[in-house]
């Protein structure tokens, strides 16, 4: 965080140099301040592997608070930069490479919080184009919740709260048996409990 910028003016702007996106939907979800949950011997290898001159990287060996945000961004509207020394990729939240300290537990603590605002917050909102197909939308809640849903199922429900109305449009890379196309209703914010 720069000396003149508060919390989350600085999750803005370091959402902005990763994703080359402004304007997201940007939460700030937790503090992480467990006394223990630096891990002192990583950091410690990481000074001497790169090393690291002693005088200056003594704040590597010091306590660490992290402060969480999770962000709806479209993944095909994300360019990841490439930073030198950095690497940024996508993955699945079942299929992590090994993180750094307690980043894990953070993950999963975003995850656990986005579940349990399913039922009151529109994520798929933020995270789908104007336009998208019902399985499109299935599967934004899918991830989300863990659960396979059933496809007849999750449609009469989405479509019986009003939050989602069919166009009479149909998705057009596709010559034959194209799907149709939904839209939300921006007039009903209040979402479903899948």
């Amino acid at each position: 965080m720069l000396n003149e910028e508060d919390a989350d003016q600085a999750a803005y702007r370091i959402l902005k140099s990763r994703t080359g996106l402004s304007d997201l939907f940007l939460r700030q979800f937790y503090l992480f301040s467990n006394p223990k949950r630096t891990i002192l011997e990583q950091n410690q290898r990481y000074i001497t592997q790169n090393q690291l001159d002693e005088e200056n990287s003594q704040w590597l060996l010091r306590r660490f608070v992290t402060l969480g945000y999770y962000a709806a961004v479209r993944y095909e509207e994300v360019k990841l930069p490439q930073i030198e020394g950095e690497r940024a990729q996508w993955y699945e939240i079942d299929n992590l490479p090994e993180l750094y300290s307690d980043h894990r537990y953070i993950i999963h603590k975003s995850l656990e919080l986005i579940r349990n605002m399913l039922p009151v917050y529109p994520i798929a909102y933020n995270l789908l184009p104007e336009k998208f197909t019902m399985s499109e939308l299935r599967k934004v809640y899918e991830s989300f919740s863990g659960k396979t849903l059933d496809r007849r199922n999750f449609q009469r429900k989405i479509l019986s709260e009003g939050s989602v109305i069919q166009l009479k449009e149909t998705k057009s890379d596709k010559a034959y048996n194209a799907p149709i196309l939904y839209t939300f209703n921006l007039n009903k914010k209040d979402i479903f409990d899948i």
